[in-house]
């Protein structure tokens, strides 16, 4: 069995960032846990610039994560992967389908986006996304509601920009193998699910 490449994506309030924590705690150092955009040096960089400037387009946006990812996939994924170790990444090509393409409403995107996953994921292509299933109400009020919450552009949306996202996603994952989640539920089963899903991966 290879080593494997799992991506946590979802809409706002799904919990990925916390529920990665809780998992690199119970795997420890079988996993290397990363994020997009970001996850290697010069890739953060991008994903401060992209931060700072709300202004850019969606087709911008869309250019800058696809720079990222390419620098995070040759500085991170890739040694992680070639060293046996099981990458999980907190979000990927799948938010920029949600985001940039579906909730902006580029559809026209959609085949250059397919040109650029062969071109800079290719052989990387994940082997499962797990996508964190909330209820679009449900998700917002979470976020909102969280302690020391530093909120961005992209989380300043409305019920129905959210709903897009979540179609996009949808849309996305019927392309690619992939496992839903329901988190509307308690954290703990949650957590129980998705490690559930991970020891099965993981490489003997």
């Amino acid at each position: 069995m290879k080593t494997q490449f799992i991506v946590l994506d979802g809409g706002e309030g799904a919990g990925k960032t916390s529920l990665i924590k809780k998992l690199k705690l119970h795997f420890g150092d079988k996993i290397v846990t990363t994020r997009e955009p970001g996850g290697s040096p010069k890739a953060e960089k991008i994903r401060e610039y992209i931060f700072a400037h709300p202004e850019l387009t969606a087709r911008q946006q869309f250019d800058k994560f696809w720079e990222a990812r390419e620098v995070h996939i040759k500085e991170t994924i890739l040694p992680a992967l070639e060293t046996g170790k099981m990458v999980i990444c907190d979000r990927f090509d799948s938010s920029t389908y949600a985001y940039q393409i579906c909730e902006k409403k580029n559809r026209e995107l959609i085949p250059n986006f397919w040109e650029n996953r062969k071109r800079i994921v290719g052989e990387t292509e994940p082997d499962l996304y797990i996508y964190m299933d909330v209820d679009v109400e449900t998700g917002l009020a979470r976020k909102e509601g969280q302690e020391g919450e530093v909120l961005n552009h992209f989380d300043h949306v409305t019920v129905e920009d959210q709903k897009r996202r979540q179609e996009g996603f949808r849309e996305f994952f019927e392309n690619v193998p992939h496992q839903i989640v329901d988190v509307n539920e308690s954290a703990d089963n949650v957590l129980k699910q998705i490690v559930a899903i991970v020891e099965k991966r993981l490489v003997a």
